[in-house]
């Protein structure tokens, strides 16, 4: 390889992490460089995706990780975004919330959807509990980290 050519695509490289960057697209034949960035990157692997009929499609943000939830001084657990993204709390325009205040969850039952670059991510609860608070509006943008959802995993279960 070409050193000075290195060297430029070192620089591209460095100006991509610098400003956290999710695009860099290079044409060709005369060059065309186009550089597209979003808010705060997680890294990932990659997770279930769903796409709701008659959700907004057009935003995009960053790459998925599993949810992190981390609990608070009370005894409250704190389900947090995995992600900066859009939340959907239903599958589709018009359908029930997955999960609403007052409901129990079971660990694995999705809550919400978050859709980041176009891809639609199910975030699942980690923990069984009564959902205390959910903090995220619907079509509300959350950072990495931000509380999704609060949860009281000592709630005595629904009788069936």
């Amino acid at each position: 390889m070409d050193e000075e050519l290195e060297l430029y695509l070192k620089a591209l490289l460095d100006l991509v992490q610098t400003h956290q960057l999710v695009e860099l697209c290079i044409k060709g034949p005369d060059l065309k460089i186009e550089l597209r960035g979003a808010p705060v990157l997680a890294e990932a692997p990659a997770t279930q995706t769903v796409y709701p009929s008659g959700q907004n499609h057009s935003r995009a943000s960053s790459s998925h990780t599993p949810p992190r939830a981390k609990t608070n001084f009370d005894h409250l657990y704190e389900l947090r975004s995995p992600l900066v993204g859009v939340v959907y709390r239903s599958p589709s325009t018009g359908a029930p919330f997955f999960v609403k205040s007052g409901d129990y969850v079971q660990a694995g039952q999705v809550v919400c959807l978050i859709e980041a670059m176009k891809v639609f991510n199910e975030i699942s609860a980690e923990r069984s509990g009564r959902v205390v608070d959910f903090c995220a509006s619907n079509g509300e943008i959350v950072e990495v980290d931000q509380v999704l959802l609060r949860l009281d995993p000592h709630a005595a279960r629904p009788e069936d």
